[in-house]
C-alpha cells in the first residue's frame, strides 16, 4: 500500500483476543529500517477489542518505507509495512516458477502439485522469492479464460529469500476452465503460471512427469555434437517473443547446456502433455524458438529431445 507525499500520520487499527493485564505490550515504527519511534506500556486495555497506534510528524512524514512490528511479552505479534510518497523502491528481486496444488501442509510445501485439478475450492501457488527487500510493492493477478477475477497489491515484508505461496478460494468450488496467475515486482510483470480446473468426469489421473535429455548436432554434419549450447524451456504462459524482449531467469521453467559431445539434460521433469515455449541459443548459430512445443502424453522417462542447429 502507498499514500501520498505529505502523509502527516499513520493509524495502524487492530483487534486483539487472550491479551492479560499486566503483560508488556511494545511497539516501533521504522522508517526505511531505521527505527524512529518506539513505546512500551503495561496492558490495561481489557481480554480482547479493538485498538489502534499511530505514529506523525508536523509537516508530514518523510517519503520511505514505514514498518511497525508489535509484540507481546517480547513475543513478535506481527510486522507489516507501508510506503509513503515516491520514495525509491527497494532493488528489484525476483519470483521463482510456479508451482500450483491441491493443498499446503503445515510445514509450508505443496501438497497433490499439478497442473490439472477439479472438484476443488482453492488452489494454491508456491514460488521462490530472491532478491526481495522490505518495502517492494509487489501484485499479483488472477485470470479465469484470460478475464480477471483477482488482483491484489502488497509491500513485501518477508525474508529477502524465502518460499513462499499465495491462493485463490471460491466460495464452494473453483469453476471449470483455464486459470492464469501473474506476479508483478514495482508494476513489472516478472513471473507467471497457468492451470487447470476440469469437470471430474474430464480429469484422468496426471502422468508422472519426465526427465528430458537429448543431443544438440550441426546440420549438415550430425556426426558432430554442439557444445556449450543453451537449452531453455519458458514457463507455461509465458511466450517466446515476451522472453526474448525481456529475457529473465524468473521466466525460465527447466534448463540444460551442452556438453561437448552435445548431449545435456534439463535441471527440472517435465509432465507429458504440457506445452512450453522453447529456445535454444549459441552464439555461432542460428537462434531456434518455438512456441507451443508439447512433451508426448505418452512419454516415458527419460524423453529424448534432440534439435538441429545452423551456423550463422
Amino acid at each position: 500500500m502507498r499514500f501520498p507525499s505529505g502523509t502527516d500520520v499513520l493509524y495502524a487499527t487492530f483487534e486483539y483476543g487472550n491479551f492479560q493485564e499486566g503483560d508488556s505490550f511494545e511497539y516501533i515504527w521504522r522508517r526505511d529500517g531505521f527505527q524512529i519511534f518506539q513505546d512500551k506500556v503495561v496492558w490495561r486495555f481489557g481480554k480482547e477489542g479493538a485498538t489502534w497506534v499511530n505514529v506523525f510528524q508536523d509537516g508530514g512524514l518523510e517519503d520511505g518505507y514505514y514498518e511497525l512490528e508489535m509484540l507481546l511479552e517480547g513475543e513478535p505479534l506481527f510486522r507489516d509495512g507501508v510506503v509513503i510518497g515516491d520514495a525509491t523502491p527497494p532493488g528489484q528481486g525476483s519470483f521463482g516458477p510456479i508451482t500450483f496444488a491441491a493443498g499446503v501442509s503445515e510445514d509450508d510445501q505443496p501438497v497433490d502439485p499439478g497442473t490439472v485439478f477439479s472438484d476443488v475450492k482453492e488452489v494454491y501457488a508456491f514460488f521462490r522469492a530472491e532478491g526481495m527487500e522490505n518495502g517492494t510493492v509487489w501484485s499479483r493477478k488472477w485470470y479465469l479464460d484470460d478475464e480477471l477475477v483477482a488482483e491484489k497489491e502488497a509491500v513485501w515484508n518477508g525474508a529477502e529469500e524465502e518460499e513462499t505461496w499465495l491462493s485463490i478460494v471460491a466460495k464452494e468450488k473453483l469453476p471449470v476452465g483455464r486459470y492464469r496467475l501473474e506476479l508483478f515486482i514495482e508494476g513489472e510483470r516478472v513471473q507467471s503460471g497457468r492451470f487447470d480446473v476440469a469437470a471430474p468426469e474430464e480429469v484422468a489421473d496426471e502422468p508422472e512427469p519426465v526427465l528430458v535429455v537429448g543431443r544438440i548436432v550441426e546440420a549438415g554434419n550430425k556426426r558432430r555434437g554442439v557444445e556449450g549450447a543453451t537449452v531453455l524451456f519458458l514457463n507455461p504462459g509465458v511466450t517466446v517473443d515476451e522472453f526474448l524482449d525481456d529475457p529473465k531467469d524468473s521466466l525460465v521453467y527447466a534448463g540444460g547446456v551442452s556438453d561437448e559431445e552435445g548431449y545435456y539434460q534439463l535441471d527440472r521433469k517435465l509432465v507429458p502433455g504440457s506445452s512450453f515455449s522453447v529456445v535454444v541459443f549459441h552464439k555461432q548459430y542460428k537462434l531456434i524458438a518455438v512456441d507451443d512445443f508439447q512433451i508426448d502424453p505418452e512419454a516415458t522417462s527419460p524423453y529424448e529431445v534432440n534439435i538441429t542447429m545452423k551456423r550463422r
